[in-house]
């Protein structure tokens, strides 16, 4: 392909079929498994991640803007002008470039998304146009990612707690279940307060967030038992308590820990689910993106663009 890095990135975008701005997320996740199990394969978020496109305004700007600076470094180091040339060596030479820039962990991981999703872009617009190219470039990627968990600063600026179960450990009864809720399920405090009809069984709880959104959240099966367990034996069936009180108890047990509880607050143990979970679905899945999206969908966000500032 010829022409300027911003001409090729614009024409993978826009030809590809990656572009699904507009169109259902949900919709396109939902054919993805029925497509995978078809196949009679697992609907592993590695697998689903490759079957649909980029739905976000603020998401394909961003990673059109990786892949555009992915092109220049490859033609600057590797002499390769041709987006559809781009191999492994010169994305993973590119990911270790921006790691010796010490750029931020979070950033490091919204460029190795970015790239997987190219990765993606390119071999559907290889299978549209009959190029009988194939990319990989999950190796490199992952390459370069060890190497970045190994020496990249991570949580700078966070508002995750360094040892939440140290703070929790200090509380008791009724503080110390939502706490868990929050780190263990990644609830909003407007999400703790629980009714029967939202157990679901399995340790699953059916969660309302922001504009209605319904997800279903699996919680440890002790925290799940000793939840239902109180929703029980309340009177109305519900779990409810003072979210004042609450949050005054934990910062308490935040300074006792000796944490600052100023500008982290209850919604820092959220903080701290979100980056548990994204590293072990990281680890489970193989892919930045997979993670990305899979603890975006835990969270309740509407966009996985809004899940990289948890992870900072």
């Amino acid at each position: 392909m010829r022409g300027s890095p911003v001409y090729q990135v614009h024409e993978i975008f826009s030809k590809s079929g990656i572009d699904r701005i507009g169109h259902s997320k949900h919709a396109a996740k939902a054919a993805a498994r029925e497509s995978i199990a078809a196949g009679s394969r697992s609907a592993t978020w590695h697998e689903i991640g490759k079957r649909i496109g980029i739905h976000s305004y603020a998401t394909a700007d961003a990673y059109r803007d990786v892949w555009r600076h992915a092109l220049v470094y490859a033609r600057e180091s590797f002499g390769i002008r041709d987006i559809e040339k781009l191999t492994p060596a010169a994305i993973q030479s590119f990911l270790q470039s921006k790691i010796s820039e010490n750029i931020s962990h979070a950033t490091f991981m919204q460029y190795a998304a970015a790239l997987e999703k190219l990765e993606v872009a390119l071999n559907m617009y290889s299978e549209k146009f009959d190029r009988h190219n194939e990319y990989d470039f999950k190796d490199a990627i992952q390459s370069a990612r060890t190497i970045a968990h190994e020496t990249l600063a991570r949580f700078d600026r966070s508002r995750a707690y360094k040892d939440p179960e140290k703070i929790i450990s200090n509380l008791q009864g009724t503080s110390k279940l939502v706490a868990r809720l929050q780190y263990q399920g990644g609830l909003r405090i407007k999400e703790t307060q629980i009714k029967a009809d939202q157990l679901q069984g399995n340790n699953t709880i059916e969660i309302a967030g922001k504009g209605g959104k319904i997800r279903e959240v699996s919680l440890p099966t002790d925290l799940y038992t000793e939840l239902k367990e109180k929703i029980e034996t309340s009177p109305d069936h519900t779990f409810s308590y003072n979210q004042n009180s609450y949050r005054t108890e934990l910062k308490n047990a935040a300074t006792e820990a000796g944490e600052e509880y100023d500008g982290k607050a209850t919604h820092g143990l959220r903080w701290n689910y979100a980056q548990e979970h994204f590293q072990e679905a990281a680890e489970q899945t193989g892919s930045t993106t997979a993670a990305l999206y899979d603890t975006s969908s835990a969270l309740g966000h509407a966009r996985a663009d809004i899940t990289l500032h948890y992870l900072t």
